[in-house]
């Protein structure tokens, strides 16, 4: 082929004219193209004014903390605190030290109760309410909680010794998996003029099972005693208190075998602030509750940011059973005011919300979760729940440390029935 028909057959490809469809859909992937880039570098900029935790923060003594929880213990008994344990009316307790101190009664929750004769009830029933510990001889007054027909003997101040506690450490975790994403929810017991982590006065386990399709609230009970790992047998709150998130999530999974992926954590101020720039939240709350957060009123009540610290912990009225519990009814009505909200809505209020919280979670981790959960979230069913379970735990002391002692094989088995099963 000679030069000048080169030059004509290259003169020819370049007048062929692109099919204007063809123009027309690669104007439209270059706009979606755009839009996706523009929109992920938006998200990530508001993804960077989440705190993260400090790399570099130190662990604690024990010798320092046990000075904390001195000076608090002394506080809270003042306030009538942890000594005056006032169980719910669905609180069944259990007694490892006396094998009659409870009735058991047909529970339509629990198929492995055995209902006992109406002589046995009555038998029981009518004892005193006055119990001694036999494994120390002391002595405690005792009161009588009775839900469904069950009796419990509560003993508010029973006294023993860390080695009649029955641990069940797990080397690996079982609750985990391909199909659940286990994020534990803190709120630390850290006040604005306090600069250092403080303990994680809630812990909230939200387990999202993919498969199942449900997002399981579990509370665990701050004063639970429990290993933790490097330091001696203390309240689980303790460890956050030690080692921030790492060491919580290393005292969860060997206590409970849970394996956390994600922490967010949020201090007094910053649920204060939370709250507000949502706008404040609507909770039932009963006459009780109301008098002790100085309301005009029971009921339907709106509550901002400060009045609902406030009602997330209230201890005098009864027991951090029922605290538990009105943590998760805050996070329920959150979710209820923002589940129908539109994806633009929520871009809105994250500028405002995100530096208020303290996640270990990358920008890629959280844009991943976001991008596989949002387009299901609305199938999703909520269930709430906490451990100690019913019938697995009651209250003593431990060095002068009110705790609460939990039937651990228990316990575990109910968490693998609820997210795995």
């Amino acid at each position: 082929m000679s030069n000048s028909e080169l030059k004509e057959s290259i003169n020819n490809k370049t007048k062929r004219k692109i099919p204007l469809a063809l123009k027309i859909i690669l104007i439209v992937l270059i706009c979606i193209a755009l839009v996706a880039a523009g929109l992920l570098i938006y998200v990530h900029s508001l993804l960077n004014k989440i705190n993260r935790p400090d790399p570099n923060e130190t662990y604690i003594t024990e010798e320092e903390l046990a000075e904390i929880e001195r000076q608090e213990e002394e506080a809270e008994n003042e306030e009538g605190g942890f000594f005056e344990i006032i169980p719910d009316d669905d609180e069944e307790l259990w007694d490892p030290f006396e094998e009659n101190s409870q009735t058991v009664a047909e529970d339509p929750e629990n198929t492995n109760n055995e209902t006992e004769s109406p002589s046995e009830q009555e038998s029981n029933e009518n004892k005193s309410e006055t119990s001694s510990d036999t494994s120390t001889g002391n002595s405690s007054s005792s009161g009588s909680n009775s839900s469904s027909g069950t009796t419990v003997t509560v003993d508010k101040t029973r006294v023993i010794s860390p080695d009649q506690i029955k641990f069940n450490p797990l080397d690996n975790a079982t609750i985990t998996g391909k199909n659940l994403i286990n994020i534990l929810l803190i709120g630390q017991d850290r006040r604005q003029y306090e600069s250092t982590r403080q303990r994680s006065d809630a812990m909230i386990l939200c387990t999202v099972n993919k498969e199942k399709k449900t997002v399981t609230l579990t509370s665990f009970v701050r004063d639970i005693y429990v290993q933790i790992p490097g330091y001696q047998n203390n309240r689980i709150n303790a460890a956050f208190r030690f080692g921030g998130m790492k060491l919580l999530d290393q005292t969860f999974e060997k206590n409970f075998g849970v394996k956390i992926d994600a922490n967010v954590c949020v201090d007094f101020g910053q649920f204060i602030q939370l709250i507000n720039k949502l706008g404040g939240i609507d909770l039932e709350i009963t006459d009780a509750e109301a008098k002790v957060l100085s309301l005009p009123s029971s009921g339907l009540v709106h509550l901002t940011g400060g009045k609902a610290l406030s009602y997330v912990r209230i201890r005098k009225l009864d027991s951090d059973i029922k605290r538990s519990e009105r943590q998760r009814k805050v996070l329920l009505a959150i979710y209820e005011k923002y589940k129908d909200k539109s994806a633009t809505e929520l871009l809105s209020l994250l500028d405002d919300i995100l530096p208020m919280l303290t996640t270990d979670l990358s920008n890629w981790e959280i844009i991943g979760y976001a991008t596989e959960l949002l387009p299901m979230s609305k199938d999703f069913t909520v269930i709430t729940q906490r451990v100690p379970i019913n019938k697995s735990y009651y209250y003593a002391t431990i060095d002068g440390r009110a705790l609460t002692i939990i039937d651990f094989e228990k316990n575990q088995q109910f968490l693998i029935d609820t997210l795995l099963d």
